[in-house]
């Protein structure tokens, strides 16, 4: 992500830190983003794909994500490809179903691709590029208490909980964290800190955005000693709260 930038920026100026406040909530934002937001678009994604593949013939050829914007590379293993253009924004995604349910209890689904590039303010960049680690896994956890992980090797994880359902929205509670090191010995450490929730809501334009409501923090440290910091709350229906350490 960013973190190399700004441990360059402190390893250059040892007197005067050009990191800004601005720069450490740009950070914070990507970490987000990739730790809590794609995460569970994947899952969605997934969890819709999932469901398509059940379908009869005649009934996919009503679905205008999956019919004709996917193919089969190999024995459970797809290709999928979904651009929005009212969203301005594209989801790749390929992945090896192992020939199982994502719905089914002990499931792993390897994520060999997935991404999400667009230009809006869907993740808060007006150009955006966000991917998942190429070899994450997509597991069931649960289907008692419907909670799915997905495990980013050293770059985190995420566990999420599946409420009810209020038609076609989805809502998690999410637990996630994630870490990234530079070799100059500056890190970071981020994630939820308590209850995190995503829920889907439409716009005007039908499409669908998130709602995030809970807190994430980013904690940077130098040589293992705390440098910087980012804590961001975020609200239904108001701007983030953000706390830094400049």
């Amino acid at each position: 992500m960013l973190l190399p930038m700004l441990a360059a920026c402190i390893a250059e100026h040892s007197e005067v830190t050009p990191v800004t406040a601005e720069r450490l909530e740009s950070y914070s934002v990507k970490a987000m983003a990739e730790t809590v937001a794609v995460p569970v678009e994947a899952v969605e994604f997934a969890l819709d794909f999932d469901a398509y593949l059940k379908l009869p013939d005649l009934e996919k050829e009503a679905d205008y994500r999956f019919f004709g914007n996917c193919r089969e590379d190999s024995a459970g293993v797809y290709s999928i490809s979904y651009d929005s253009s009212r969203e301005f924004r594209v989801v790749k995604m390929r992945i090896d179903t192992r020939g199982r349910s994502i719905m089914e209890e002990g499931t792993s689904w390897k994520i060999l691709e997935f991404g999400v590039y667009g230009n809006d303010f869907a993740y808060s960049y007006l150009d955006y590029r966000f991917t998942l680690p190429e070899g994450s896994e997509m597991i069931m956890m649960s289907a008692a208490d419907s909670t799915w992980a997905v495990s980013m090797g050293d770059k985190g994880a995420a566990m999420m909980k599946m409420h009810p359902k209020r038609g076609e929205l989805y809502e998690w509670t999410v637990e996630a964290h994630g870490a990234e090191e530079t070799s100059i010995g500056m890190d970071a450490d981020f994630g939820t800190v308590g209850p995190f929730t995503v829920r889907e809501r439409y716009l005007e334009s039908k499409e669908k955005t998130n709602v995030y409501e809970g807190q994430f923090n980013v904690d940077i440290f130098r040589q293992g000693v705390p440098h910087d910091y980012c804590h961001m709350t975020f609200a239904p229906g108001v701007e983030k709260v953000v706390n830094t350490s400049r």
